[in-house]
């Protein structure tokens, strides 16, 4: 199977503090354009402190033909805490 990836970036700060990105991915197979995946991500990143960051991420994934006895959609919601060294 051969795919193609067509893609986005997107970071966007509404304020001095948050920072919001998004990336959406699309991956159609070349030989067959009804197998194809997709994969979407959400964050939200918020700093506590100088090196510990507050972060929210749903992330959306896709696939037209997954393998058998799996779901076509898989959908994360995570949440972590970030620290800098």
């Amino acid at each position: 199977m051969y795919s193609v990836r067509f893609g986005e970036n997107v970071a966007w700060n509404p304020n001095d503090r948050i920072r919001v990105t998004h990336r959406f991915a699309f991956m159609p197979n070349i030989r067959d354009t009804g197998d194809y995946r997709w994969r979407f991500d959400l964050g939200l990143a918020y700093p506590v402190f100088k090196r510990v960051t507050l972060n929210f991420n749903v992330v959306d994934e896709y696939e037209a033909t997954p393998a058998r006895r799996v779901d076509s959609n898989d959908l994360q919601i995570q949440s972590t805490v970030g620290f800098v060294f």
